[in-house]
């Protein structure tokens, strides 16, 4: 009976020492899987051709930026051949957004909805080009300035806030996705009265510039649509 306990227990050490060196390869395997997850993550696009023809070539995610610069010629002109620029693209999303908020303060009005094609050109074209910079800012560019940097956007020079960071992952700090927030500081100098947008995607590199995208729940204009038209 002894003995076979003792075979028993011989071959179950036998089984750990071949199931242990086979867990730490798995282990060591996972980590490099989780690293470059991160690394990947990270990777710098680029793109043959301008910042415009990018925006064209993914309709389902930019046909309403692509339909109100058609009636800006001199913002896509910009976005098309102007070299060494920066643009923060709004999604599709983002217009809904900002329509969707106009609509539901109109209806508590009792007024009929509005549709993107009906916000005046004027102040489409003076909300749009505060995405813009007449500069290449890259987050590693961004990055050296722990408060960000106000820069003056295209056109107008109102300024904004644009800082990089590092988001969290698993509880690590300064590791994880690079982000962006683009902040309409409303020509104040206090952050808390700062309108903030953050990147979903960053750093792509086209021909005549930097491209980064900006969350597709960030509302387009930070808000302003609305409270222009409604009075």
């Amino acid at each position: 009976m002894n003995i076979g306990n003792k075979g028993r227990n011989m071959k179950m050490k036998n089984i750990l020492y071949i199931l242990f060196p086979i867990a730490c390869l798995y282990f060591i395997g996972s980590c490099k899987k989780s690293d470059d997850h991160y690394y990947d993550y990270n990777e710098k696009q680029t793109f043959d051709g301008s910042i415009y023809s990018y925006l064209s070539k993914q309709p389902h995610k930019f046909d309403s930026l692509i339909l109100v610069l058609d009636y800006l010629p001199e913002l896509k002109t910009f976005l098309d051949s102007e070299k060494g620029i920066s643009f923060f693209a709004p999604s599709n999303k983002s217009f809904e957004i900002a329509i969707n908020n106009l609509n539901a303060q109109r209806k508590q009005r009792q007024l009929g909805p509005m549709y993107l094609e009906d916000i005046p050109i004027e102040l489409i074209d003076s909300l749009l080009y505060r995405y813009m910079m007449v500069e290449e800012y890259s987050t590693n560019t961004l990055l050296e300035s722990k408060d960000g940097l106000s820069i003056p956007s295209y056109k107008k020079d109102y300024v904004m806030n644009i800082r990089a960071f590092n988001s969290t992952a698993s509880g690590l700090q300064n590791i994880g996705q690079l982000q962006i927030d683009l902040n309409d500081t409303n020509g104040l100098t206090t952050e808390k009265d700062w309108l903030k947008a953050t990147t979903e995607l960053v750093d792509i590199k086209s021909n005549n510039g930097i491209l980064h995208v900006l969350n597709p729940y960030h509302e387009f204009g930070y808000g302003k649509i609305a409270k222009t038209l409604i009075k």
